[in-house]
């Protein structure tokens, strides 16, 4: 899957130029373009948006966009920003294993998503609290109580 550019399932752009970049002022980080994180960022992308009605998520991050990449620091970041210039940011490690990965995007997105909309997000069918991602099998949203209640991979919870 090219991710360059393009819009995904969830409608949000994951930026990899650097015009895109400083725009969103974030002119200092160095976009990176990986399948890999790629996709796992649009599955994640995918889960928040199906588990929070529209029109809460596009008053709380209007005109969002994700971008991963490098600061000079040697860091790696994914920036989550929004057209007014709030959002949130966590650092990964790019050479983790793919599955390592997801679950690492899916907590950080968790963190800012839980802090900006204070809800828990996703939610946990039948349960007030959110989801916990996990390393299983494959990464998975799972019930924190008893993950044989509920699960699903990571980037189907809407399915």
């Amino acid at each position: 899957m090219g991710a360059l550019g393009k819009a995904y399932r969830s409608g949000i752009r994951i930026t990899h130029g650097d015009a895109e970049a400083y725009r969103l002022g974030i002119g200092d980080l160095h976009p990176m373009g990986s399948p890999t994180l790629d996709l796992a960022l649009c599955d994640v992308l995918d889960d928040f948006t199906a588990a929070v009605d529209a029109e809460v998520m596009a008053r709380a991050f209007p005109g969002l966009r994700v971008a991963a990449g490098v600061w000079p620091d040697g860091s790696n970041m994914v920036l989550v920003r929004t057209e007014t210039g709030g959002g949130f940011g966590f650092g990964f490690d790019p050479t983790a294993a793919e599955q390592d990965l997801r679950v690492a995007i899916a907590d950080g997105m968790q963190n800012g998503f839980i802090d900006a909309l204070r809800t828990a997000v996703p939610i946990c069918p039948g349960h007030p609290h959110p989801l916990r991602p996990q390393l299983r099998d494959v990464a998975r949203w799972e019930c924190p109580r008893d993950r044989n209640f509920w699960s699903c991979p990571i980037g189907s919870y809407a399915r």
